[in-house]
């Protein structure tokens, strides 16, 4: 009975774990087509932002990677505020941001860039 015991202990452990990790759970990217820059805000609500945090996000143009920009703690307790300069970018490319969680899953949003 003891080693059922611990099973069922260490997987109530790994579970209520896993209900603190989550992904981001929403991001919103837009495009000023006057300064060339594009805005990115993350949503992800934690009570730690050095234990839990946005720990990567990475930026692609038309497909090909242009950015990898890593953390080592989050913005603030609710969200994770970034700007980058993106002055090739032309009419029609497609950017891509994906953000990493440094615990469990990451979350991704395009936009298309209009001038």
């Amino acid at each position: 009975m003891g080693m059922a015991w611990s099973v069922i202990l260490a997987a109530v452990l790994l579970m209520s774990g896993a209900a603190y990790a989550h992904p981001p759970s929403n991001m919103q990217v837009s495009y000023d087509k006057y300064s060339k820059t594009l805005r990115v805000k993350i949503d992800h609500p934690v009570t730690d932002t050095r234990s839990h945090f946005i720990s990567e996000v990475k930026m692609s143009l038309n497909g090909a990677e242009v950015l990898d920009h890593k953390f080592k703690m989050q913005e603030n307790e609710a969200s994770h505020f970034l700007q980058y300069a993106i002055p090739d970018a032309e009419n029609g490319d497609t950017v891509r941001v994906e953000a990493f969680c440094n615990s469990f899953g990451k979350r991704f949003g395009e936009i298309k860039i209009e001038r």
